[in-house]
């Protein structure tokens, strides 16, 4: 498991979303992007890709599967972007 900071982005694949996840992967964090639809290509920045679930986030039950990700995957949230 990796000491680098983790963040989830909602609304991710797209506009904003998608432009803060560049960035965070350009600060060398590793990050969970969600949204309702598939991202059009992946989500990558150079060779950092993030990882995708889709959630509507008006769903508790899907939410609580992106935080419950997030854990395994990185074992921790440092930060969370509510952009949807």
């Amino acid at each position: 498991m990796s000491e680098e900071k983790a963040i989830i982005v909602t609304g991710g694949t797209r506009g904003i979303g998608r432009g803060l996840i560049t960035g965070f992967h350009a600060a060398g964090y590793r990050v969970l992007a969600c949204a309702r639809s598939e991202p059009d290509e992946p989500l990558r920045d150079g060779d950092r890709e993030a990882i995708f679930m889709t959630c509507d986030v008006r769903d508790p039950e899907q939410v609580d599967a992106v935080v419950d990700r997030a854990h395994t995957e990185f074992g921790r949230i440092d930060v969370l972007i509510n952009n949807a």
